[in-house]
């Protein structure tokens, strides 16, 4: 017969058991099936809506500068005037 180790699990503070003598820092079987995979989901769509206004943000500026006609050239003349 194996000895068990006591652990607690980082994010719920449950006590669980393990065979495994150093290595301590295991998750219950809660946080790994359940919390870990829906704040990944909340993660991931906060990532994918900053994506998506970098890129609506960059359409309005392609947008700006096909209105107003300018050119590579005149856009590197108004930047450089700035620096």
């Amino acid at each position: 017969m194996s000895m068990t180790y006591k652990t607690q699990c980082p994010l719920c503070n449950d006590f669980l058991y393990t065979y495994e003598r150093y290595n301590r820092i295991i998750l219950c079987h809660m946080c790994e099936n359940f919390l870990i995979p829906s704040i990944q989901g909340i993660v991931r769509g906060f990532l994918v809506r900053k994506k998506i206004q970098r890129l609506r943000y960059k359409e309005l500026v392609h947008r700006w500068v096909l209105t107003k006609g300018f050119s590579g050239k005149d856009i590197s003349q108004t930047v450089s005037k700035f620096l």
